[in-house]
């Protein structure tokens, strides 16, 4: 959807991905990455940290799509 939109107004695509930016997916996902960072752990393992902490938390295979899609998203 992303690309339909950036092919007919790139205000309408700049605008989803601002949207996508601000959305509490994008940055569950942008504090495990910096989490895996900063603590030089694999995301596996923050995962399982914060699910024993229960603390909010995507999925490997989430984390990774997300990543995935990201990638995608630069114009």
């Amino acid at each position: 959807r992303f690309e339909h939109w950036k092919a007919d107004s790139f205000k309408l695509w700049a605008e989803a991905v601002a949207g996508w930016r601000k959305s509490e997916v994008y940055q569950l996902y942008l504090d495990m990455g910096r989490q895996s960072l900063e603590t030089n752990q694999p995301i596996r393992d923050i995962i399982q940290n914060r699910a024993r902490a229960n603390q909010a938390y995507l999925s490997e295979h989430e984390f990774n799509i997300i990543a995935d899609f990201n990638r995608q998203l630069h114009p």
